[in-house]
């Protein structure tokens, strides 16, 4: 792996981990349910623009199915960790989401859709 993969691997890390004791931290003053919508809201103000400049047309072609899948595949799970996090320490928290890949599988078996390599 070249130096910048590293680098770059390193960043990715410090980003995605960085949010569970901010989370923690958050707790003390805000409750689950609005903090979690704090941080939809600022994601859908980065992401929309960047979609909007892409060319993405998923979101006019079907923008029901995309509110449907963000909130199935984003916001309840943030909401299940942050109510979780109450309880729990920021690394498990990390650790409980890091699962999420698992817990699809087992879901997409028990639902009929098997997975296959070209998902």
């Amino acid at each position: 792996m070249r130096r910048r993969d590293t680098s770059l691997l390193v960043v990715l890390g410090l980003a995605w981990g960085a949010v569970y004791p901010l989370t923690t931290i958050a707790l003390r003053g805000f409750a689950p349910t609005p903090l979690v919508a704090a941080r939809t809201t600022l994601a859908a103000a980065f992401l929309l623009p960047i979609i909007a400049t892409t060319g993405y047309r998923g979101l006019r072609a079907h923008p029901i199915a995309v509110v449907i899948a963000a909130l199935m595949q984003a916001a309840a799970p943030l909401i299940l960790l942050t109510i979780g996090q109450q309880h729990l320490s920021a690394g498990l928290a990390g650790i409980l989401s890091a699962t999420q890949p698992i817990f699809v599988a087992v879901l997409s078996g028990l639902l009929g859709e098997p997975l296959s390599r070209r998902h």
